[in-house]
């Protein structure tokens, strides 16, 4: 699989507006996530267990199998910094929207 685009700031907002949640954020490999968690909106890094992710690297390498980035990626978990927190979708939307959107996300 290819390195991924980023969403934009309009990407980010289109998938709020159509409830298209979680939606992952960062290029060339995901780095954050729109979600609802703990009854907030929440922009949240992903966090990699690095443990986990040496011992599927290490399952894939015994069945022969290649470890790529993506899979490593996938491991992904929203538990990182929280960037922007809202207590509903549309301050979300409004925050997003006066925010200076990272160029990777």
């Amino acid at each position: 699989m290819a390195p991924i685009p980023p969403v934009g700031k309009r990407g980010a907002l289109e998938s709020l507006r159509r409830d298209q949640l979680p939606a992952t954020l960062g290029s060339p490999h995901p780095i954050a996530m729109i979600l609802e968690q703990d009854g907030q909106f929440r922009i949240r890094d992903l966090v990699i267990d690095e443990s986990e992710a040496k011992l599927e690297s290490d399952r894939a390498a015994a069945k022969g199998k290649n470890w790529t980035p993506e899979q490593h990626y996938d491991l992904g978990k929203p538990t990182g910094v929280i960037h922007v927190e809202a207590k509903t979708r549309e301050a979300l939307i409004a925050s997003i929207t006066a925010m200076d959107w990272p160029p990777n996300w």
